[in-house]
């Protein structure tokens, strides 16, 4: 399957553009469209700054939702911030190694493992940032981790949903642009 065309860009401004306003919209902790916009990012783009995408698209909502006092929103501690960045950066990544084969299989699995990855990597950070007062131990820790499983829950339904969304519209629309080119050559 080809992986990229002359819309690839276009459609991921847009898809950015999107994530960064749907963090605004009311939706469950967590059921954001960012990890799925890094996943499309890394399978259908090319550069050495892909990363880029996600974290640009939460660094702009992050500073907008501190500006508009949201919460949720903003710049809360460098170090967890950095690790969620990062979490969504890997994103990119695994973006990346499902180029050659896209489908709705990969995509599901990648959107779970996508969010597994962002789990692991943020809480993590939660945890070093002292941000939420667990002890330095192994046991605060797996506190940590325990704490965020409910919002393990409404990560994997986020990005499920949104690259199911992004993917599928994107085939969409690279089949049906084609299409329509070719019926006004003809006309």
């Amino acid at each position: 399957m080809k992986t990229t065309n002359d819309y690839s860009k276009v459609i991921a401004v847009l898809f950015l553009v999107l994530a960064v306003a749907l963090r605004f919209v009311p939706h469950p902790v967590n059921f954001a469209p960012i990890g799925a916009l890094g996943l499309f990012a890394g399978c259908y783009l090319r550069g050495r700054g892909l990363w880029l995408i996600p974290v640009g698209a939460m660094v702009v909502s992050d500073w907008i939702g501190q500006l508009l006092n949201l919460p949720g929103s903003g710049f809360y501690s460098n170090i967890s911030l950095a690790f969620v960045y990062g979490g969504f950066a890997l994103g990119t990544l695994l973006g990346m190694l499902m180029r050659e084969r896209v489908g709705p299989f990969s995509v599901l699995s990648a959107a779970v493992l996508n969010a597994t990855i962002f789990f692991i990597v943020s809480n993590f950070g939660v945890w070093l940032s002292k941000l939420n007062g667990y002890e330095m131990s192994l046991r605060g820790l797996v506190e940590c981790y325990y704490m965020g499983i409910p919002f393990f829950g409404n990560s994997v339904a986020g990005d499920v949903f949104y690259s199911s969304l992004f993917f599928g519209l994107y085939q969409a629309v690279i089949s049906f642009l084609p299409a329509r080119a070719t019926e006004t050559e003809e006309a």
